[in-house]
Order: C-alpha cells, then sequence, then structure tokens
C-alpha cells in the first residue's frame, strides 16, 4: 500500500510549514511500507549536486523525495514562495499515475484537485475559513474520497465545523517534535564554544522567524532593561535579520546568528539558559497557533518564559513547566528573567516539567494517529 505526500512545492525553503512537513514525511516514511515526498525543481537544476534535505530539516531517516521537474519552478535553491498553483497539478497528476492507497496534503489546492479525481486524500490546514483558500477545502467536504482534514487546534476545528465541515472528518492534533534529536549531553560551556557563544554570558534566546507580532520588539525593549544578559536571536530570512539588525544597532547585548539549519537549533537552545517564547498578542494566529519552536524549547529542557495567550496555554503551564509573560510588556519579562536568573530550583524544575510533557508529542506518533484515524490500508 502506498502513501503519498504532496507538498506545497516549496521544499526546500525556510517557511516554517516547509519544516513540519518534512517531519512529518519523516515519521510517514518511518511506519508505512511504501512512501513518497513530492516536491518540485527547476528541469536546469536537475544536474547539479543533490540539495541536502537531511541537514537543512534536520531529519535522519532516509525516505524517497520525487521532484517533478516543471518549467515554473523557481530557478534556485530556496524557495521563498508559499503557494505554486502549476505545481499543485502537476503533483496531482503524478499522485494520479500511480493511484496510492492514501494522498497526504498541507496544499489545499493539491487537495482539492485529488479529492476531484477520486484519490482517498487527506487534507491538513491551519488556516481560518476567511483565508481565501480553505474555500477549496470546502467545494470537496461531501466527497466520500476526502477522508478527512487535521488541523492543529480546536479552535479552528469549531470554525471549520461552522462552515460545514462534517465533525467526523476533523482531527485535531498540535505540532510536535523529534524528541531523540535533543536527547545528548554535552556540556553547555562545550557548546557555546563550538557555537562561537560567549561561555560567561547568561543568555536568554529565541529561535524563530522574526516577522512582526513575534515579540522581537518586546526582546529589543528587554534588553535595554537587562544589560547584564544576552539576548540570542537565531533565524529569520536575511532581509528580516538585516532589518532586526538595524533596529537594536544601539542595543549592545542583543546578539544576531541568523538562519541555521534545523540540524543545529538543538544546539543553539541546549547552550541557552532561557528560551524566550514572547508571541504578540496581535499575533494574527495566537488562538489557535502551535508554534513548532514551542515543542523544541520543552525539548531541550531549558526554562521557557513565554507570552500568556490561551493557544501557549494549551501545552505551557505557568510555574510548573514555564513563567508566563504579560504579551509586549517587557517589564513583565524582565521579571520573569531576573526571577529564574537567580532561582536556579525554579528554572531547573520548570525545564523537567516541560520536558515531560512534551514527550507524547512526537512526529511518529502523530502519524500514526492520522493514519489509524483515516485509512489504516498504508500500515
Amino acid at each position: 500500500m502506498k502513501l503519498i505526500y504532496i507538498s506545497q512545492g516549496n521544499i526546500p525553503s525556510k517557511w516554517a510549514h516547509t519544516f513540519q512537513a518534512m517531519k512529518m514525511a519523516e515519521a510517514f516514511g518511518t511506519v508505512c511500507r511504501d512512501f513518497e515526498l513530492v516536491t518540485q525543481i527547476h528541469p536546469s537544476l536537475i544536474s547539479r549536486k543533490r540539495f541536502d534535505f537531511n541537514k537543512w530539516y534536520g531529519v535522519r531517516n532516509n525516505f524517497k523525495i520525487v521532484q517533478i521537474p516543471l518549467e515554473e519552478a523557481p530557478f534556485e535553491n530556496i524557495y521563498d514562495a508559499v503557494r505554486y498553483p502549476k505545481f499543485d497539478e502537476a503533483a496531482a497528476d503524478y499522485a494520479q499515475s500511480l493511484r496510492p492507497s492514501v494522498i497526504y496534503t498541507r496544499s489545499e489546492n493539491a487537495g482539492r484537485i485529488c479529492v476531484n479525481n477520486g484519490l482517498p486524500t487527506i487534507i491538513e490546514t491551519h488556516i481560518e475559513p476567511s483565508n481565501g483558500n480553505f474555500k477549496r477545502v470546502l467545494a470537496v467536504k461531501n466527497r466520500d474520497s476526502l477522508l478527512g482534514v487535521v488541523t492543529i487546534s480546536s479552535v479552528l476545528r469549531e470554525m471549520y465545523i461552522r462552515q460545514g465541515l462534517g465533525e467526523n472528518k476533523i482531527l485535531v492534533w498540535p505540532d510536535a517534535v523529534d524528541v531523540e534529536a535533543f536527547n545528548f549531553e554535552k556540556d553547555p560551556n562545550g557548546l557555546r564554544e563550538k557555537l562561537g557563544l560567549r561561555k560567561d554570558a547568561f543568555m536568554a534566546t529565541y529561535c524563530g522567524h522574526l516577522y512582526p507580532n513575534r515579540g522581537i520588539r518586546t526582546i529589543f525593549e528587554t534588553a535595554k532593561l537587562c544589560p547584564e544578559v544576552t539576548f540570542l536571536i537565531v533565524g529569520g530570512w536575511e532581509k528580516d535579520v538585516e532589518k532586526r539588525i538595524h533596529e537594536a544597532r544601539k542595543i549592545s547585548n542583543v546578539k544576531f546568528v541568523g538562519f541555521v539549519v534545523n540540524s543545529d537549533i538543538a544546539q543553539y537552545l541546549k547552550a541557552s539558559n532561557i528560551l524566550l517564547l514572547p508571541y504578540s498578542r496581535n499575533c494574527e494566529t495566537a488562538e489557535w497557533m502551535s508554534p513548532l519552536k514551542l515543542f523544541e524549547y520543552m525539548a531541550s529542557n531549558r526554562p521557557i518564559i513565554a507570552s500568556d495567550l490561551i493557544s501557549i496555554r494549551q501545552h505551557l503551564e505557568n510555574g510548573r513547566s514555564c513563567l508566563f509573560a504579560d504579551p509586549d510588556d517587557s517589564q513583565s519579562m524582565r521579571e520573569c528573567i531576573l526571577t529564574l536568573k537567580s532561582d536556579v530550583k525554579l528554572a531547573r524544575d520548570l525545564a523537567r516539567n516541560a520536558y515531560k510533557d512534551v514527550l507524547p508529542f512526537t512526529w511518529i506518533r502523530r502519524a500514526r494517529d492520522i493514519l489509524s484515524t483515516f485509512s489504516q490500508d498504508v500500515f
């Protein structure tokens, strides 16, 4: 029995959803006998050295990756667009030729085409119904070939039900983490030496994209209030890193690393004293997000300071597995940092409890649960 994962055609990329897709692909490849992931490539790039997907995405288990040659594909190694409609059509045609047992996809458009072609399809989507792409899911909501819809939040589930999607066709499963990637013992000072970081610094780290409403400016304001703390910012598109460096040019205790391949993320997190998750209350997905970085933070066994948002409260508990700071409040974040800096036992307990809580949230368990809910033919 065969399972095909149709990506959004933008693998490889720095987009967070492509990292989620690759982690799921690795899990599907582990639990399924016959699996492949489909993306695209410009024909002129085929003869070049194959891209190192494993290092970029931090996946260890090899699985088949099919790159469909398309003239419309970007002439570059790292894609910056989110969606490629021509790829959706080509990938659906490719899947039709193989007649797999199940199609899995994060592309609502590719999912719609596959469902209309009569292919058993599971669509994963994290968008609200007001997003124009959700109409593609609604267009096939009553087709038998739509096996189910996977999303990350009960808030989104209720939105989908109000749009007429059947309750029995929706599965809520938050994002997950590869816990094994964080299970290495290494002296933090040794990690810092390897990464070129100061051994004597008390380091509060943010890892992720630098978009608006991710709390980056709150970090800057907090850094001004905590000159004795080094604030390390890991990640971001080049243009965003340049912009943020300019914004923080007069704040000497803010350091930027830039984009880091996923296989190296665990080292930066475990080299830190505190991890920051400072989402703004104005973040457009504040009610239903399931950030990959949250689960990676929890797996790193380091204390977390997070914005007190309803979506974050689904996984963290103030005083037990994290300290909550008021969103967009640098004074509140400062107080949390100073508390953890002075109370080593509390910091250790928070980190240990967060690690315990994240253990059930593995990609393999997520993949198994999804397939056992909607289709057991691929096992």
